[in-house]
C-alpha cells in the first residue's frame, strides 16, 4: 500500500513539474493566401515546435472584422465541404460562398495556446458571368459621324467573376482592339465612319472567358446644320479625344474641334450653337444671327484647341442685309473682300449673348486660306486657333471697338529673346498695352507698356521678352489693350518658336485611360534611352530612341497597355535626365 501511495506520488509530482516547464507552441510556418478556381480543391498548412497536442482551424466571413475573436468560428471536424480540420492541413472542395474568407489555426499543448496568422482565400468564377454592355451616358441617341460619344461599360464588374476585359471594334473594313486599356470594365471608343459592332470580353484567372456584343449603327451626318432660328441652343456634349465633330440629337452639324496648341483641351466639351430670330447687333455692329458656346469640363480659361465653326449662305446674306456701313461678309464663294472682312470675337466666361459675358473679349482675324466654302456640303467652314473657351460670334467687324487701330502685331526671336512690335494709326483715351505670354499653363502679363493717350499718327511699340525660365517648344503672346474707362479687348495671337535648353517630356491627357499623345522635345539631335518604371523604381521597359531636335512623337503603345497604377517615364541623354510621373486609370 505505501508504494502504490508512493508511486503515485511521483507521478503526480512528475506530472506537475512537467506542465509547469513546458513552453506554449511557437509556430514555424503561418497558412498562406490562396487563390483556387471555384470548385477546385484549396488548402492551407501550418506548423509548429514545441509538440502540440492539438489543432483546431477557425474561419472568418469576408466581411467581418477580424480583429475581434467574436467573429472567428470553429470548423467542426468533418464539416462540409472541409476535411482535417483539426490537423496541420485544412483542405476543402471550394464553393461560391467560401470567396474572401479568411482562415487561421489555434495550436494548444499544456503550455499554452497561440493563433496563426490569417490567411485569405480568393476564388474566380470557372466561367465568368456573361458581361452585359450599357452606353455610359444613357441618353440612347444616335453614334453620328465623327463623334467619340461613346463610352460602354461592362456589368457586373465583380472581380471575382472577371479579372480583366478584353474590348474592339469592328467596323466594315477596319477592326480596332484590343482597347490599349483592356483591363477595364469601361471604355470610350472612337467609332470608325461605317456601323459595326463592339465585343466585350470578360476574362478570369481560370483560363476562362465570357463575351457580349452589340451592333453599333454610325449614322451619317445631316445635310443641314443644327439650330433653329428662335429656337433656343443646339448642344452636344461629348469627348474631344483626338479631334470630334459635335453634333445633335439629328447628327445635324455644330462644330469641329481638334486640341492641339500647348495645352490641349482634355475631356468632355459641351458645344452649343444658338440661332437667333434675326439680326442681333452689340454696341450698334450686326452680328451673324448663328453664334456658338463652347466650354470643356477642365481648364476652360487655358485650354488650346482648333476649332471649327460652320455657317450658311443664308447666314452671311441675312447679315449684309442690315450691315449699314459695317464691312460686308462673304456673298459668295469667290468674294474675296467678304473673306477678308470676316472676324470672329470670342466673348470669355460664362454668358447667352455679347452683353452678358463678363471675362473679357477677344478679337480674331482667320486666316483667309482657313475660311472656306464646302460646295459639295452647301456650307462655310471657318478654322482658327483658340485659347480659352466661351463664346464665339462672326461679324464684319470687331463687335467692341477698340480704343485704338491696330495695324500690325509680330514677333520674331532674336538673341536677347523674343521680340514683340506692333503698330498704331490711331488712338483715343488709351491707358496702356498689357504684353501677356502664354507658356503652356495659360497667359499671364509679362509687363504694362504705357499707350499714347491720343494720336492720329503711326506709333511703334516693342517689348523684348528675355524668356527666363521659360524656354520650350513654343511660346504665345497677345496684347490686351485698355482705354481710360477700364475697357480692354484683346489683340491677335502671335506664337513664336523658342529654343529648347533642356529635355522635355508631354503625356496627354495626364491622368488617362487611352493616352492620346507622347511628346519628348529635345534641344539637339540625340541617341537617348528611355525607361519606364513602377512607383518603386522597379524597371518596365527600357529602349534605346533616336530624338531629333524639337519634338519627337513617340508611341504611346508603349504605356498604353500597363495595368492601373503610377509610373514614372524617363528620358536620359548624354548629359541630361528628365523623368515624368504619370497615371494610368
Amino acid at each position: 500500500m505505501k508504494r502504490i501511495l508512493f508511486t503515485s506520488l511521483l507521478w503526480w509530482f512528475a506530472s506537475s513539474y512537467e506542465s509547469a516547464v513546458a513552453q506554449a507552441p511557437v509556430i514555424t510556418q503561418n497558412p498562406q493566401d490562396q487563390i483556387a478556381c471555384l470548385g477546385s480543391p484549396a488548402q492551407f498548412t501550418v506548423a509548429a515546435s514545441n509538440s502540440p497536442t492539438s489543432y483546431q482551424w477557425q474561419f472568418c466571413p469576408w466581411a467581418a472584422d477580424t480583429s475581434s475573436d467574436l467573429n472567428w468560428f470553429t470548423i467542426p471536424n468533418g464539416g462540409q465541404p472541409y476535411t482535417g480540420a483539426t490537423t496541420t492541413t485544412l483542405s476543402m472542395n471550394t464553393v461560391d460562398t467560401l470567396n474572401g474568407f479568411r482562415f487561421r489555426c489555434r495550436i494548444s499543448n499544456a503550455g499554452g495556446t497561440v493563433f496563426s496568422n490569417t490567411a485569405l482565400l480568393t476564388l474566380h468564377a470557372t466561367v465568368p458571368l456573361q458581361p452585359v454592355l450599357t452606353e455610359g451616358d444613357g441618353d440612347n441617341s444616335p453614334i453620328c459621324q465623327g463623334s467619340n460619344d461613346l463610352r460602354l461599360f461592362a456589368v457586373p464588374r465583380q472581380a471575382t467573376l472577371a479579372d480583366s476585359y478584353t474590348w474592339s471594334y469592328t467596323g466594315t473594313g477596319v477592326t480596332y482592339g484590343p482597347a490599349p486599356d483592356d483591363t477595364l470594365a469601361g471604355y470610350n471608343f472612337t467609332p470608325a465612319a461605317t456601323s459595326g459592332s463592339v465585343t466585350v470580353t470578360a476574362n478570369n484567372a481560370c483560363g476562362s472567358s465570357a463575351l457580349s456584343s452589340l451592333a453599333i449603327t454610325i449614322s451619317p451626318l445631316s445635310s443641314t446644320l443644327a439650330g433653329t432660328a428662335g429656337g433656343g441652343p443646339a448642344c452636344n456634349y461629348s469627348y474631344v479625344a483626338a479631334g470630334a465633330i459635335a453634333s445633335d440629337g439629328s447628327c445635324s452639324l455644330i462644330s469641329g474641334l481638334t486640341p492641339s496648341g500647348a495645352n490641349p483641351v482634355q475631356y468632355r466639351v459641351q458645344s452649343c450653337v444658338t440661332v437667333d430670330a434675326a439680326v442681333p447687333s452689340y454696341q450698334g455692329v450686326p452680328y451673324v444671327q448663328r453664334h456658338y458656346n463652347i466650354n470643356p469640363d477642365v481648364n476652360a480659361a487655358t485650354s488650346t484647341a482648333t476649332l471649327t465653326l460652320y455657317f450658311t449662305q443664308a447666314d452671311f446674306d441675312a447679315y449684309n442685309l442690315v450691315r449699314g456701313s459695317n464691312p460686308a461678309l462673304p456673298a459668295s464663294s469667290t468674294d474675296g473682300a467678304g473673306i477678308a472682312n470676316l472676324r470672329v470675337t470670342q466673348f470669355h466666361g460664362t454668358g447667352t449673348d455679347p452683353g452678358t459675358y463678363v471675362g473679357g473679349s477677344g478679337d480674331i482675324d482667320p486666316d483667309d486660306n482657313n475660311i472656306v466654302w464646302n460646295a459639295g456640303a452647301s456650307r462655310w467652314e471657318v478654322t482658327f486657333n483658340i485659347t480659352g473657351f466661351s463664346g464665339f460670334f462672326v461679324s464684319g467687324s470687331s463687335l467692341v471697338p477698340l480704343p485704338l487701330t491696330l495695324v500690325s502685331f509680330t514677333g520674331q526671336s532674336v538673341a536677347d529673346g523674343n521680340l514683340l512690335t506692333w503698330i498704331t494709326s490711331s488712338e483715343e483715351n488709351t491707358r496702356n498695352f498689357e504684353v501677356q505670354r502664354d507658356g503652356g499653363s495659360g497667359f499671364q502679363p509679362l509687363a504694362v507698356i504705357p499707350a499714347a493717350g491720343n494720336s492720329h499718327q503711326n506709333l511703334t511699340y516693342s517689348y523684348t521678352d528675355p524668356l527666363a525660365g521659360n524656354t520650350g517648344t513654343s511660346n504665345s503672346y497677345r496684347l490686351k489693350m485698355t482705354d481710360l474707362d477700364g475697357k480692354f479687348t484683346y489683340s491677335k495671337v502671335v506664337v513664336l518658336e523658342s529654343p529648347l535648353s533642356t529635355l522635355s517630356i508631354r503625356i496627354l491627357p495626364n491622368p488617362f485611360y487611352q493616352p492620346l499623345s507622347l511628346t519628348v522635345s529635345s534641344p539637339q539631335t540625340a541617341n537617348g534611352i528611355i525607361t519606364v518604371t513602377d512607383i518603386s523604381g522597379k524597371l518596365l521597359l527600357r529602349q534605346n530612341s533616336s530624338l531629333q531636335k524639337g519634338e519627337n512623337n513617340l508611341d504611346a503603345g508603349m504605356i498604353a497597355n500597363l495595368p492601373k497604377g503610377m509610373y514614372l517615364f524617363s528620358v536620359i541623354t548624354e548629359g541630361q535626365k528628365q523623368t515624368v510621373k504619370f497615371v494610368k486609370e
